[in-house]
């Protein structure tokens, strides 16, 4: 699609030289930085409309837009993407337009900032926009819209990965009322056009954000200008208030994911998130409105004045818009607390894409997805929300055509698990949904992972010294279950380990699966032949069990979870493998515990899955309950790690396709579709 209106920018950025930010992880490649971050921009232009008539909006920034008409928010956006292939929103405008003359407020924010949220740090900055009256082009973005630079948002450090700045905001440097209509900005510079604009728009399937505003659950005045907030669950957005104070009053925003012993809010995070801003009142009435979005429950407020105005206090959630379309029927109590939970954590990490938590990294990961974005498949149906991520991956292709782990986003790293999990991705989208069409879209990336990976294939079939990429078994590093195999970074070079060669077999598998569903051609002796000497390296008859690696004498969960998940073990061993995981019990990650359960499924075992879903003990979900959760922890419990740890890690809501396929009719659980 093209936009009718040309790109705009300020001055700052027009002249700039566009720089690459793409390249291999382990590449010792300089990437300059950008001229510019954590860049606050705000365009304005006036024009005419009629009431009864019908407007719609196209628009996209670069890196990020709110959009306001005549003062009223409007909604945000846009899906990060790679310029070649960018997202755009459209708006029904229509109930915001008044009659004669109408105001754009497009407030237009830059990151620069290498990291995983935005595909950023490139020198691309600004807005475009077309205005439709009736379906024909009325007007857009041109050189009549002005700017001014919001200079409240005071720049502060990165907290994070990199994925948010301090917004110090200093009311007493805004100018009033600029996102309003009857602002005055004959002051206001003109915006300049930037021809050379690269951006290359892709239509976008999917709906904008759903933002809309959470009131407190409880609210505790501890003292003179001091309360503490609590919303009741996770939330994903921003905090908000409206004060009226002193001139120079500092007011200290907190925010955090729990409570500290003496009840006041834990802000330095798990997550290594700090969330603590001050802002300085104007002596007028002060809005509060941050731009960037946290992961939060609990917000304390403390100042000097006792001039708070509570009854303004609330939360911003923002998420994909969300209709869940499962219903769930049981009288096991904990089980209905544990699918709230899970639906919970998949709105919240439910964005323009899927987060793998909304604090630290912000970031879409492959690994990820293919457990959250399939449960957010399962609840709500929705195949374009899916198809447009997988869409994301199969882009990162142009990086390395083995995939890159996040996409899009302009920090490149490289997981070669979770790049061998795309086909199965695929694969389990088609079985879930019958989109023949939809899967025929990616079996090109599905194909260049495997050439990629064909490289480290030995005369035997199995990868050897997979160096190019992170190889990761499993996360938190703690969770691996003592795996027998260096999985150190950068990768070593040399080592045939059963992991990446199970995951290996297993996207051959998918693939010659979906060739077979597609009447595309099918390579059989690959797969066997991997298959075969799988079992020769790994395989104990006596034990009936896998090694971890090629030389090694343990046997941890991990190298034998993914057999019986792919269905290639040897029959002989499904007995002694179901009984090895049952006694070995959760002893994986979060993410990985899908593949545990659904291996003991695939191999007849139910009971025994069913039973590890609802153990009790420090490693499972009802311990994250029992810990408080309102969405699923990065690890199975707040201090079982001594890594950093998100408490709302989406790939945790993975029962959910469990629930549905494997234990609905059974155990007095009935899930119907609505």
């Amino acid at each position: 699609m093209r936009f009718i209106s040309p790109w705009i920018t300020t001055p700052d950025f027009l002249s700039l030289p566009i720089l690459n930010v793409f390249r291999r992880q382990y590449d010792s490649v300089e990437i300059p930085p950008s001229a510019f971050q954590n860049y606050h921009a705000a365009f304005r232009r006036h024009f005419s409309a009629k009431h009864k008539k019908t407007y719609t909006l196209r628009i996209s920034a670069d890196d990020a837009y709110k959009l306001y008409i005549n003062g009223q928010f409007v909604g945000q956006g846009v899906k990060q993407g790679y310029a070649d292939s960018y997202s755009y929103n459209v708006f029904d405008i229509t109930p915001y337009i008044e009659d004669s003359e109408n105001v754009i407020v497009v407030h237009a924010y830059y990151s620069g900032r290498i990291t995983r949220a935005y595909q950023t740090g490139d020198n691309r900055f600004g807005i475009v926009a077309d205005i439709l009256e009736n379906g024909a082009y009325l007007c857009g973005t041109d050189a009549e819209w002005k700017y001014a630079r919001p200079l409240e948002y005071v720049d502060g450090d990165v907290w994070g990965s990199s994925t948010g700045f301090y917004e110090n905001i200093d009311f007493r440097l805004e100018e009033k009322g600029w996102r309003e209509k009857n602002f005055n900005d004959s002051a206001w510079p003109y915006a300049v056009i930037n021809a050379d604009d690269d951006h290359i728009f892709r239509e976008k399937p999917t709906k904008p954000l759903y933002v809309g505003r959470v009131a407190p659950s409880s609210l505790q005045k501890m003292s003179k200008g001091h309360y503490i907030i609590d919303f009741g669950k996770e939330i994903t957005g921003q905090f908000y208030m409206e004060m009226t104070g002193k001139e120079g009053q500092i007011v200290t925003v907190l925010c955090g994911e729990e409570l500290n012993p003496d009840g006041s809010v834990r802000y330095d995070m798990r997550a290594r998130c700090k969330y603590e801003e001050t802002c300085t009142l104007s002596g007028k009435k002060d809005v509060f409105l941050f731009f960037e979005y946290k992961g939060f429950r609990y917000v304390e407020l403390i100042t000097a004045e006792d001039n708070f105005s509570p009854e303004t206090f609330a939360a911003i959630f923002r998420h994909y818009p969300f209709q869940n379309r499962l219903r769930l029927e049981t009288d096991n109590e904990m089980l209905q607390k544990l699918w709230k939970l899970f639906e919970h954590s998949v709105i919240c990490g439910a964005q323009e894409h899927v987060v793998d938590c909304p604090t630290r990294e912000k970031g879409q990961y492959v690994g990820d997805f293919a457990l959250s974005g399939m449960a957010h498949l399962y609840l709500t149906g929705d195949r374009d929300y899916f198809r447009e991520i997988m869409q994301d991956f199969a882009d990162s292709c142009k990086v390395c055509p083995g995939m890159l782990a996040i996409a899009p986003g302009s920090l490149m790293q490289e997981i070669a698990d979770t790049s061998l999990e795309f086909p199965a991705i695929v694969y389990n989208y088609f079985v879930h949904t019958g989109d023949k069409e939809g899967a025929a879209q990616f079996m090109p990336a599905c194909q260049n992972v495997l050439t990629h990976f064909s490289q480290f294939v030995r005369s035997d079939g199995l990868l050897d010294g997979v160096s190019d990429k992170w190889n990761l078994v499993d996360w938190p590093s703690d969770y691996r279950d003592n795996y027998d195999f260096p999985l150190v970074q950068p990768p070593v070079d040399k080592g045939c380990h059963n992991v990446i060669n199970a995951l290996y077999i297993g996207a051959l598998m998918c693939y010659n699966t979906l060739c077979e569903a597609l009447s595309m051609p099918v390579d059989t002796q690959t797969v066997e032949t991997a298959k075969a000497s799988f079992t020769n390296v790994f395989y104990d008859p006596e034990r009936k069990l896998f090694r971890d690696a090629e030389g090694s004498s343990h046997y941890s969960l991990h190298a034998n979870v993914l057999p019986g998940y792919f269905g290639f073990q040897p029959s002989e061993a499904t007995a002694s493998l179901i009984d090895f995981l049952d006694k070995k019990g959760i002893a994986c990650g979060v993410r990985f515990a899908y593949y545990l359960l659904k291996s003991l499924v695939r191999m007849g075992a139910h009971d025994e899955a069913f039973r590890l879903l609802m153990n009790e003990g420090e490693c499972g979900w009802v311990n994250m309950l029992r810990e408080g959760a309102t969405a699923t922890f990065e690890a199975w419990g707040k201090e079982q790690t001594g890594k950093s740890v998100s408490l709302c890690h989406a790939w945790g809501a993975s029962p959910i396709m469990l629930l549905y396929d494997d234990f609905n009719g059974k155990y007095g659980i009935k899930i119907t579709r609505q």
